[in-house]
């Protein structure tokens, strides 16, 4: 028997049972996600982030709370449903108004989009094919062995066969939304190629990146009733069915680990009151993602952000597992000193990669077809700009492998190496 299956203090940050380390992650997680539907609402309705996250974040804490684990479950299914079928809506219009899907491919191509295969071995660059591999081979392991929500859910069924059989199910998926997701982008681009929102804030009204799907969705679909909020709903999915396991389970988590020890000689601990602590500990956590999303707002990139998140916890877990299934030679302190550095590290690397900001080179933008009265309408391209984008499209590209400009390279060699690395590869120093 080794440190990890013999140490309490080990066991408070055993992955498998979701205690404090990975609790903490989850809430600073669950914040990211909620921010992103928050935005979306805002887009639609017209209120204020504020009132969004409050909206958002009190429906959620609503049925996490009412519900528990199989309300988490059954909207997990309906929840992924819609999300694919607005992904999917999004993708058929998208084509349709572009004059088919390989016209989208063709200016996705002109404008540097469909770069597969970058092999240059360059940690720098936020995507290629090593950081996707590493990253997301790391990122995957995380999810599936170290992941406090995972193993909950693969835990409900009824022998270890069916948990196994589930996870394997999950791949093809995963990977069917993964790819819905990736042609979604595409589409969204190809719409927006010459006549970029970002670059003409002042006519589309929006000033980030996190702004573009559900803008994207309105313009597109508000001649049709209903059909915005359909879409728009499936952003909400998106953060909602994350944000509802990390609740439950963290609910799950407080009462199982650290009251339910202490109550077990106590006559009034029923099964009753032990559903009312939980439902307590699931509202708690709701109100506690609630208040963090406010600070989580002032974050420019959520996706990376949620990625630091994530692995700086969920990287030095998957290690501990590694680690009792491989050795048998690893002792308590050793274990608990690794993991404290490890997320440590991580922490340190990716909050110093948000706040440096390290500068990308960017794949083309251009305003160049946007309509000179700004009360135009900003989506539907002419068949015209369709004819013409060959060119341009073919210009900008070019412009794109250029090098950064003087001031960008002085920046770069400003910033701490670590903090240049892509937020794909974050995992991989505390992994070691």
């Amino acid at each position: 028997m080794n440190a990890l299956e013999s140490s309490p203090s080990v066991d408070l940050v055993s992955p498998s049972r979701g205690k404090v380390t990975v609790g903490k992650g989850l809430i600073l997680f669950m914040s990211v996600g909620l921010y992103s539907p928050s935005i979306a609402l805002s887009a639609v309705s017209g209120l204020s982030h504020i009132v969004s996250i409050l909206a958002v974040g009190i429906v959620c804490a609503f049925y996490c709370t009412l519900g528990g684990m199989k309300a988490v479950l059954w909207t997990d299914v309906l929840q992924s449903i819609l999300m694919f079928l607005a992904l999917l809506s999004v993708i058929i219009k998208g084509s349709i108004d572009m004059g088919g899907f390989q016209e989208v491919l063709n200016i996705a191509e002109k404008g540097g989009r469909l770069n597969f295969f970058n092999t240059t071995f360059d940690p720098t660059l936020r995507f290629t094919v090593w950081s996707a591999l590493i990253g997301g081979f790391m990122y995957g392991m995380t999810t599936c062995g170290a992941n406090q929500t995972q193993v909950q859910r693969l835990l409900t069924v009824s022998t270890l066969k069916r948990s196994q059989l589930a996870l394997l199910i999950s791949i093809p998926f995963n990977l069917l939304m993964y790819y819905t997701i990736y042609t979604c982008g595409l589409v969204i681009y190809a719409n927006f190629a010459g006549c970029d929102p970002l670059l003409n804030t002042d006519s589309s009204g929006i000033s980030s990146a996190d702004q573009l799907i559900p803008y994207y969705m309105i313009r597109s679909f508000n001649m049709y009733p209903g059909m915005a909020g359909f879409c728009v709903s499936g952003v909400f999915c998106a953060a909602l069915t994350s944000i509802s396991s990390a609740v439950n389970s963290l609910a799950a988590v407080t009462y199982e680990d650290f009251v339910k020890p202490f109550c077990t000689c106590q006559s009034w601990v029923t099964e009753k009151s032990a559903t009312r602590m939980s439902k307590f500990f699931a509202f708690f956590y709701s109100a506690l993602c609630i208040a963090m999303t406010y600070i989580v707002g002032n974050i420019k990139a959520i996706i990376p952000a949620a990625f630091v998140v994530f692995t700086a916890i969920g990287g030095p877990t998957l290690s501990i597992i590694t680690l009792g299934m491989l050795t048998t030679t690893s002792n308590q302190k050793g274990i608990i000193v690794g993991l404290l550095s490890g997320i440590a590290l991580n922490a340190w690397i990716g909050t110093g990669a948000i706040i440096s900001d390290f500068p990308q080179i960017k794949l083309p933008q251009s305003t160049e077809f946007c309509p000179a009265n700004s009360s135009e309408s900003l989506f539907f391209p002419t068949m015209s700009y369709l004819n013409s984008t060959n060119i341009t499209l073919t210009t900008i590209a070019t412009e794109a492998t250029t090098e950064p400009t003087d001031g960008i390279s002085i920046l770069k060699e400003e910033i701490f190496p670590l903090f240049k690395l892509s937020f794909l590869l974050h995992p991989v120093p505390e992994q070691y």
